[in-house]
């Protein structure tokens, strides 16, 4: 599930991609939900994660591992029971079965290219996002914020080693580890898949608070000194929390934080639109020069609308690993991911419903 991605290395041949319900990694849904019996470790089910309750799970095909308890097709408990223990016995005594993963194998067809790369023009961010996908390096931290960044984030395919961090929400799972993902899902079709995280997962969906990522990239460059974060963050999130920035110039952090400018909250704009959801437009670039004092040091700025200039702003960020680099991205209005088009709509009729009666 989302909140998995980076704890499975990505380059294994039986890795599939995240579960979301219809907005899964290609033909990962349409596999999950057909299997005979699937396995969930540490997963909540809400609204956000389930698109709105719409997804085909079957609790009577479920078996869920939770930190002390196991829940078996909705009939058994057993409480008191260490998920570590329990997966480390799983792995030990399930035999593979790969009727799935053919299956998967012979639907999958592969990404295209965005079309509109190489023509010129207006950025759009499917173009943004093939070159982020092509500057990643497995010495690298992905942040990526509440909003149409969660559905980017979810398509890059991370080098091993590469960590991926949407959200501070410790959980004391594994041994020595205070910061792990809990959305970590595992089905027979993948056996191998079952192990300890390859790297840390955080992503903010249990709570959907816009603007945590700053603070996050923040903390990230701070503590990982071996990796250069990457942090993708909407206009009306940086909002929130943007003087973090400040904080980056003054102890000589090196992240490049592309600030993706489409002109308000577009996630609020597809679950429920309104005039609430217009943000007064700032001069992002200005705004962080001025963050970075008067002489201007431990700072470098972008302000980029075509791919040629994507391309480039990216290219001198990689090099300019001294100081914070803030790339502000001018994209259309409109110009989001299928994926937040069909989750904000499934969302937007679940909060809609009628309560329910009892």
């Amino acid at each position: 599930m989302p909140n998995g991605k980076g704890m499975i290395d990505e380059d294994k041949d039986n890795f599939i991609g995240t579960f979301w319900g219809q907005v899964s990694s290609p033909f990962c849904c349409e596999t999950v939900e057909s299997a005979d019996m699937y396995v969930f470790v540490g997963a909540i089910h809400n609204d956000y994660t389930s698109c709105g309750y719409t997804t085909l799970l079957k609790e009577e095909k479920m078996i869920a591992i939770h930190e002390n308890e196991v829940v078996i097709c909705g009939e058994r408990r057993y409480h008191g029971v260490l998920m570590r223990e329990v997966l480390a016995m799983l792995a030990s005594k399930c035999e593979r079965q790969d009727a799935s993963l053919v299956n998967y194998r012979r639907m999958f067809v592969p990404r295209g290219q965005p079309p509109a790369l190489g023509n010129g023009g207006p950025l759009t961010m499917n173009v943004l996002m093939h070159h982020v996908q092509e500057l990643l390096t497995p010495d690298m931290c992905v942040v990526a914020e509440t909003g149409d960044s969660w559905f980017n984030g979810q398509k890059l395919k991370l080098p091993k080693g590469c960590l991926y961090v949407v959200c501070p929400l410790p959980l004391s799972l594994f041994p020595r580890q205070k910061l792990i993902a809990f959305f970590l899902f595992v089905s027979f079709i993948a056996r191998s898949c079952v192990c300890f995280p390859l790297c840390r997962y955080e992503f903010q969906m249990q709570y959907g608070s816009i603007g945590w990522s700053v603070g996050a990239t923040l903390g990230a460059a701070a503590a990982l000194k071996d990796k250069r974060v990457l942090a993708l963050i909407g206009d009306g999130s940086f909002q929130m929390t943007a003087q973090d920035v400040s904080t980056m110039v003054k102890y000589h952090l090196n992240p490049i934080i592309l600030l993706l400018n489409n002109d308000g909250y577009v996630i609020e704009v597809e679950i429920h639109d309104g005039p609430y959801n217009e943000i007064h437009p700032w001069d992002y670039c200005g705004l962080v020069r001025s963050l970075a004092g008067k002489r201007g040091e431990n700072c470098h700025t972008y302000l980029v609308k075509t791919e040629a200039e994507a391309e480039a702003a990216l290219a001198l960020a990689m090099q300019r690993d001294d100081a914070v680099n803030f790339i502000e991205v001018v994209v259309g209005r409109d110009d989001c991911t299928v994926e937040l088009l069909e989750w904000g709509s499934r969302v937007s009729a679940a909060n809609g419903r009628a309560p329910n009666p009892q």
